[in-house]
């Protein structure tokens, strides 16, 4: 079941639990900066985990590091979100890092999943992305 859409002016609903990616579902995060950087992502995997990496081999590191994007600095976490689908919707999830995860200015829960829109603003901690979806990301 998926809840609707959400209106632009209210915060978004969170979804059910989506289950693994069936086919490859392309996404994309453009970094705000450097401005037009466009990270292409394929979600064969769920979840793929965002954050930070670090030196600890014995603890569980992100399939997607941001460092180089000034992660650290933006305050971003080692394991900040996860990036799920069902085949059909991308989804996205705050894994109750410090500095919270905001959709459209709306700062979402943590462990909850919000289903993600085409041209979705995504700040993770205070780094923003606009995610791409699908074939969109041309």
């Amino acid at each position: 079941m998926v809840d609707q859409l959400p209106k632009p002016e209210t915060s978004p609903e969170p979804m059910g639990s989506p289950a693994d990616c069936g086919p490859t579902l392309p996404i994309g995060l453009q970094l705000a900066e450097p401005p037009g950087r466009l990270l292409k992502l394929s979600l064969q995997v769920a979840p793929l985990i965002v954050g930070r990496a670090n030196d600890d081999e014995h603890t569980e590191q992100p399939q997607l590091d941001l460092s180089d994007f000034g992660a650290l600095e933006c305050g971003v976490s080692r394991l900040h979100a996860a990036f799920t689908c069902d085949g059909e919707f991308t989804y996205v999830q705050d894994l109750d890092s410090s500095n919270g995860t905001r959709i459209n200015g709306f700062k979402i829960a943590p462990l909850r999943n919000y289903r993600l829109r085409n041209n979705d603003e995504l700040e993770l901690g205070s780094l923003r992305v606009t995610v791409r979806l699908g074939r969109h990301l041309a």
